[in-house]
């Protein structure tokens, strides 16, 4: 079986989470003797592929998998639609999208008509969770060909110990952490704010997208904030980093998964999540709970309680074991197989 994968030509320019999903999807698969390459468009031919995965239904990604069609490669797609989809902005979604066409004549798509199109001509759809496949359900009518594979954690974060972190860095264990690129959407602040009261260290790790903010984090956080930079991804140093804290907060605008959040949990961290993500793991106050940033008073009560409960590493490793890459690697295979 030859895989390919691809998504939109940007991507490799930042590190984030699906950055990190693709490499670690590649590994995992290549462990399994999956012959898997990252496609290079310049070079490469959809058609020497038994499969293209494509990752994401945005920034034009619809026309690689209708080229991939067209060269008779079964496709599969990893959307990432953001689970938290109201009915009406389902409805604005459709609105603008046959008022774009009626007054273009069609010439012109709306976002929401190029994700359509990517879904609804793939082969196979995988979405993370179960709220992201009721969202694609719910926006574009698609019931049939999708499976649920979560993310994966590497095992490195399941036996991590705090010592390395607060040896590199001098910062003691007990910390409460905000893991992301520093930017309004992943929302630091909202953590900086709700540990006001409780005159907590809090730590930032991420790359500076926004130094702006960045600056502003730490003018309101004062001595209390302290920001590491970037850590590479899977490393050490990172999964040290999750096992020091008392708690990960993720309080951002949105999270298709939430893989800061799912890796402290494996670290044997606590951790708090926006209610807007597609991560579907049952409460486990106070050592895992979904939050609202708005509710800065509910958002400090939750970290203060995840804060004084003695720590129960076992616990919040359990909540997560099911994101293992060899649980998750070997559903993936068993959907290619199936679309073969």
């Amino acid at each position: 079986m030859k895989v390919g994968f691809i998504s939109y030509p940007m991507l490799f320019q930042r590190n984030g989470g699906l950055q990190l999903q693709l490499i670690e999807t590649k590994n995992a698969l290549q462990n399994l003797d999956v012959d898997v390459e990252f496609i290079n468009s310049s070079t490469s031919k959809l058609s020497h592929y038994d499969i293209v995965h494509v990752f994401a239904a945005i920034h034009g990604n619809e026309q690689i998998v209708h080229e991939a069609k067209r060269q008779n490669t079964r496709v599969v797609i990893s959307p990432l639609q953001q689970p938290s989809v109201s009915y009406w902005e389902t409805r604005r979604a459709r609105l603008s999208s046959r008022l774009t066409g009626s007054i273009t004549k069609y010439h012109v798509k709306t976002t929401y008509d190029c994700v359509k199109s990517a879904i609804k001509n793939a082969h196979w759809i995988i979405a993370q969770s179960e709220k992201e496949k009721e969202a694609i359900r719910l926006l574009y009518d698609v019931k049939e060909n999708v499976s649920v594979i979560s993310n994966g954690v590497a095992s490195s974060y399941f036996s991590a110990s705090p010592n390395l972190f607060c040896q590199v860095y001098g910062i003691a264990e007990g910390y409460v952490l905000v893991s992301g690129a520093i930017s309004p959407y992943k929302n630091q602040m909202a953590a900086i704010l709700a540990t006001r009261p409780l005159n907590c260290p809090v730590v930032l790790v991420g790359a500076a997208w926004n130094q702006a903010y960045l600056d502003d984090c730490l003018n309101v956080g004062g001595g209390r904030v302290k920001y590491v930079g970037e850590l590479p991804p899977n490393s050490d140093i990172l999964a040290s980093c999750y096992a020091a804290a008392s708690v990960t907060v993720l309080a951002s605008e949105g999270e298709t998964f939430g893989l800061a959040v799912a890796e402290s949990l494996a670290a044997g961290s606590a951790a708090l999540i926006t209610r807007k993500t597609g991560l579907d793991i049952p409460k486990s106050l106070p050592y895992f709970d979904y939050v609202d940033a708005s509710d800065m008073h509910g958002l400090t009560k939750s970290i203060s309680a995840a804060q004084m409960a003695p720590k129960n590493r076992e616990l919040c490793r359990s909540l997560v074991s099911p994101f293992s890459w060899d649980q998750v690697v070997q559903e993936i295979f068993r959907t290619y197989k199936k679309i073969l």
